[in-house]
């Protein structure tokens, strides 16, 4: 990568060898004075465009100017406004394009990005990426997952649009790969679709737990619920309103009983306690209350309780 240290000290160092101040330089360059102090500090590099100018202002070669960089065809190419045929016949390598991105117009980035992933990965281009339009990335991202590849998606991930990255992470899914890291960067409703899908597959439920809406959450528990019980949804629990939890303990109560519920009891609320132990009372007797007194609010049954022994 350039040292911008280096090449503005080098830029100051020229222009006050040739007798020039920061505006005058500007002016034969046609840009501002602050362009050119943020050069010299350090703070930017120049454009492309202006390189070859510049270096022909200050009296020396682009590569003396540029310092240590290696001689390079391809930022030769780019200078003569001849990067898209040269890329036709030419490979180039992640390094050098990477290093020549800072000066490199986007369109010659875009041109050199999609060149380069002709024989590499996401990986690499996720240096290039702070470079690259999204609208590029997605187009790249996308085809190369459509092609099976998709190592260093998730390095990727912070630049790509939602929605590309969503349909990337559902493909994903359903060749077996994993997508948590791609996750904090899903919106909700690709996320609710992995997760309904995960809960059709029998997969692994909790990564995605944190990032999926309550009412996915709440239709995959009660799918689970049909053919399991409340040990196979534990780990969605925590992510539950207390809502969706009186609906999945209604569900449960309904298949297993009271018995089965003593996880859920802490965090029901104090009506859907009662109505419980009402109805299990109404069915098995008082003896049967015995999981579920110590949660519920002293005297909650004493109406229920009156009624039954006919005392007002």
């Amino acid at each position: 990568m350039f040292d911008m240290g280096k090449v503005g000290q080098a830029i100051g160092e020229l222009r006050k060898k040739a007798n020039m101040t920061q505006m005058e330089l500007a002016d034969r360059l046609g840009i501002s004075y602050q362009a050119v102090s943020n050069w010299e500090r350090g703070q930017s590099m120049p454009d492309i465009s202006k390189l070859a100018d510049l270096a022909g202002i200050l009296g020396v070669s682009v590569d003396a100017l540029l310092g240590e960089t290696p001689k390079s065809e391809l930022l030769h190419s780019a200078l003569e406004n001849r990067m898209e045929a040269y890329l036709e016949t030419h490979s180039v390598s992640n390094e050098e394009v990477a290093e020549l991105a800072p000066i490199l117009k986007p369109r010659q980035t875009e041109l050199a990005a999609a060149r380069l992933m002709k024989e590499s990965s996401l990986e690499d281009l996720a240096e290039l990426a702070p470079y690259l339009s999204r609208e590029t990335l997605d187009q790249l991202a996308a085809a190369s997952a459509t092609a099976g590849n998709t190592d260093g998606i998730d390095e990727l991930a912070p630049y790509l649009s939602r929605e590309v990255l969503g349909t990337i992470a559902i493909g994903m899914q359903e060749r077996g790969e994993d997508v948590e890291d791609l996750l904090p960067y899903l919106d909700r409703a690709a996320v609710d679709r992995l997760f309904l899908e995960g809960v059709r597959r029998e997969g692994d439920l909790e990564e995605l737990a944190p990032f999926t809406s309550k009412e996915a959450l709440l239709l995959g528990a009660l799918q689970i619920l049909k053919t399991g019980d409340l040990s196979d949804i534990e780990d969605l629990l925590p992510f539950l309103g207390k809502e969706q939890l009186a609906m999945i303990a209604e569900a449960a109560y309904e298949k297993e009983g009271l018995e089965e519920l003593e996880e859920l009891f802490p965090f029901l609320d104090k009506d859907v306690l009662v109505r419980l132990a009402v109805d299990t009372m109404e069915k098995h007797g008082i003896e049967a209350l015995e999981p579920i007194l110590p949660f519920l609010p002293r005297g909650a049954l004493d109406e229920h309780l009156r009624s039954i022994f006919g005392l007002k």
